[in-house]
């Protein structure tokens, strides 16, 4: 098994270790979406440890996990009061971030595909209408299942990425998050 895809099942393994105990502890299911940025930060942080050579690959990644820190409501609940995150909320701050990340998938499928194929050029585009119509609705849900379809395609074409089990992590985290809506 690739380091990649050690360091991935670690990632998951973590929120299924949280998930339990807290089953055990409580009695009751919970999936803890609000960790999942955070795992995502440290999964990351431990590829580009892992692959100290080809550590370009992983930074379009890297910029993605700080910016789904920076959306993450739990992130702010460190160093704010309550009246200045009430403050935030009440802004656009938020939906600002999501923009900009869900903008910054654009940008994440070409470097994770590459353009030197040509016969992954149609996919490329296939991925970029596909990700157009799910930003074209106004359900917020729907976002979340845009790395669903992203790694499913990338399975799909048997591309070889060492980024590819990261994002079936962010797949999977984003759909338990929508599930759990």
């Amino acid at each position: 098994m690739e380091k990649s895809v050690k360091i991935a099942l670690t990632g998951f393994l973590v929120a299924l270790a949280f998930t339990l105990s807290y089953y055990l502890e409580v009695g009751s299911w919970i999936v803890p979406y609000p960790l999942f940025s955070f795992l995502l930060l440290i999964v990351i942080i431990f590829q580009l440890i892992a692959y100290k050579n080809i550590y370009l690959n992983y930074l379009p990644l890297l910029f993605l996990a700080v910016l789904r820190c920076l959306r993450n409501p739990l992130t702010y609940t460190f160093f704010m009061d309550e009246a200045a995150y009430d403050t935030l909320c009440k802004g656009s701050y938020f939906d600002a971030i999501g923009i900009i990340e869900m903008a910054w998938l654009l940008v994440l499928i070409p470097c994770t595909i590459g353009w030197k194929e040509l016969s992954h050029k149609i996919p490329i585009r296939s991925l970029t209408i596909v990700f157009n119509l799910v930003l074209g609705f106004l359900n917020a849900l729907l976002p979340l299942y845009a790395f669903a379809i992203i790694s499913t395609t990338l399975l799909a074409l048997k591309i070889k990425h060492p980024a590819i089990p990261t994002f079936v992590l962010i797949a999977i985290f984003d759909l338990l998050q929508a599930c759990s809506a």
